[in-house]
């Protein structure tokens, strides 16, 4: 199915990321501990048909990526969050973002190939979360991933 081999290709571009993202905060100095980014699954639609053989889909993917903060020490209860910190998550979930939709220039110059791929929804929000768990705060967004499919595929 080409939305494996999408979903596959994206995981493995994003780990790579996350590991040169930690290098330039490292290079940078700053306490946080290796980002991490997580790809899940939300939806599937079909929007229906194009042409008199090709289904018109999508799925939605939701990303999260997650920063530590080293300096906060186990059961430190006071808020530790400063706005250095908020603006380091949300420069990470730009940075995410861009890089995902650098694939579409990709695609034009044929180094991303997924077969059905056509183009990624517009582009989305992030959300901020603060301590979603102790000493870690996180961004998510939500990706469009739209795909051309052959009715005698499915």
């Amino acid at each position: 199915m080409a939305f494996k081999t999408f979903a596959r290709q994206l995981d493995t571009r994003l780990q790579t990321f996350c590991d040169v993202y930690f290098d330039q905060f490292t290079n940078a100095l700053v306490n946080y501990t290796k980002p991490v980014i997580k790809v899940d699954i939300v939806k599937w639609k079909g929007n229906g048909y194009i042409s008199q053989r090709d289904l018109d889909k999508s799925y939605f993917l939701l990303i999260t990526g997650f920063l530590g903060k080293n300096s906060i020490a186990d059961g430190d209860t006071s808020n530790q969050w400063t706005l250095e910190d908020q603006e380091a998550i949300l420069d990470f979930g730009e940075a995410v973002v861009s890089n995902v939709y650098e694939i579409h220039d990709e695609k034009q110059l044929g180094t991303f190939v997924c077969p059905g791929f056509m183009q990624l929804g517009e582009f989305p929000e992030i959300w901020v979360n603060l301590e979603i768990a102790p000493k870690l705060m996180t961004f998510q967004f939500q990706l469009e991933v739209k795909f051309i499919q052959s009715d005698t595929e499915v």
